[in-house]
């Protein structure tokens, strides 16, 4: 009585601000989960990012227009629409983008806006203060990169090496302003530094060949794990999805400090039985290692993934401790994101519809692999919750 009595304080303490999580996704371990779509709108693509004690958002906008938005969350999940912070005036249409924290606690973000015409992707900057209520732009920069278009859905493959600049990689290292973007087909990564004006200071190419041979590198996060800088990318040898002779897994590379060459061989995360790629956020706490990644299920005019949440522990040679499966197969790209704050983790996807969607954890029920009360478990006591509610409302109105 002493578990029952207290999930049910906790599910009175949020009221009806959270609806249980559905068993789409084939894990029943989230404890709760919420639509935080603003309004009438569409959004997919969300990344999130912890500044001070509330969540950041940034995600992409699809109706009534295309544009990039963000939202204001806190740990009780309520939300507050900030407004559009890209909207596409220049005739461009924005679409990856990823955030990060600087050192005074500003948000930063780097994107890929789309123009009309072959090849016209260009690598964005933009950096803002956040005071509680709204975002204050701060300053921008535009056109750093120009990328090429690789899309084998139109059967579009540039040349092997040549820079893309979706998904670009932003993060705050020993002071300055690091993005890190992709190269087709390739074990290189471009990496562009910046001062606090956003000058460009250096920049050169990040050659991982020497742990990986000359695979490719997908989608990728870094990681600082006891003092030691790790790449979390996929890693997959150039056969697409879905070739009965593709093999593709995730690997923790280590760095060395100055972020300009592999420290050592890559580490296996995952076993390569399945096409596991884009690592859209990998996240260490407390001697654990937490990624999200896609895992390739089908095609069905388009690639389909599933979202995975693979957690490890870094402690004991990254031996995996479990795996739970975020949204299911329906989606055709998954961009996942997560943050942790107190005891919880906080995860972000869209669903197939392009609806906003957070699946709230406990961390001390996913960091083993030992039984987990199940989600129905917290679905009943949901509904008790409302009947309790309900009969307690017609008492009174007697």
């Amino acid at each position: 009585m002493l578990i029952a009595g207290s999930v049910i304080f906790a599910l009175i303490i949020f009221k009806d601000s959270f609806i249980p999580a559905s068993n789409d996704a084939g894990d029943d371990i989230a404890f709760y989960e919420k639509d935080i779509t603003p309004g009438n709108m569409n959004g997919v693509r969300p990344d999130v990012i912890k500044a001070g004690d509330s969540f950041y958002i940034n995600f992409l906008q699809t109706e009534p227009k295309r544009s990039l938005g963000m939202i204001k969350v806190d740990s009780r999940l309520n939300t507050q629409y900030l407004g559009e912070i890209y909207s596409g005036q220049d005739g461009s249409n924005p679409t990856d983008a990823r955030m990060a924290v600087d050192g005074k606690n500003n948000i930063w973000y780097s994107f890929e806006a789309v123009y009309s015409g072959p090849d016209k992707n260009y690598l964005n900057l933009a950096r803002y203060g956040a005071d509680g209520r709204t975002l204050e732009l701060i300053d921008t920069k535009d056109k750093i990169a120009q990328g090429v278009l690789a899309s084998p859905e139109i059967n579009k493959f540039p040349e092997s090496g040549s820079e893309q600049v979706d998904d670009p990689l932003p993060f705050y290292y020993s002071g300055k302003y690091y993005v890190m973007t992709r190269t087709f087909q390739s074990p290189v990564y471009k990496v562009r530094v910046f001062d606090n004006s956003f000058n460009l200071i250096d920049s050169y190419s990040l050659d991982l060949a020497p742990a990986i041979g000359q695979n490719a590198l997908s989608v990728n996060s870094l990681v600082e794990i006891e003092g030691e800088i790790y790449m979390i990318t996929g890693v997959f040898n150039n056969r697409p999805p879905g070739d009965p002779e593709a093999i593709s897994k995730i690997v923790a590379i280590p760095l060395q400090k100055d972020l300009r060459e592999a420290k050592g061989d890559k580490i296996e995360l995952t076993n390569g039985k399945k096409y596991s790629s884009y690592v859209s956020s990998a996240k260490y706490k407390d001697g654990k290692l937490y990624v999200l990644y896609n895992n390739f299920i089908g095609k069905t005019g388009n690639n389909l993934h599933e979202g995975v949440l693979e957690i490890y522990d870094a402690k004991n040679n990254f031996s995996r401790i479990r795996a739970i499966k975020i949204n299911g197969g329906k989606m055709i790209d998954n961009h996942m994101t997560m943050e942790f704050m107190g005891d919880r983790l906080y995860v972000l996807y869209n669903t197939p519809e392009e609806k906003l969607f957070v699946k709230v954890f406990a961390l001390k029920e996913i960091q083993t692999n030992k039984f987990s009360l199940p989600l129905t478990f917290f679905n009943s006591l949901v509904n008790i919750k409302t009947s309790l509610i309900s009969n307690l409302k017609q008492k009174k109105d007697r």
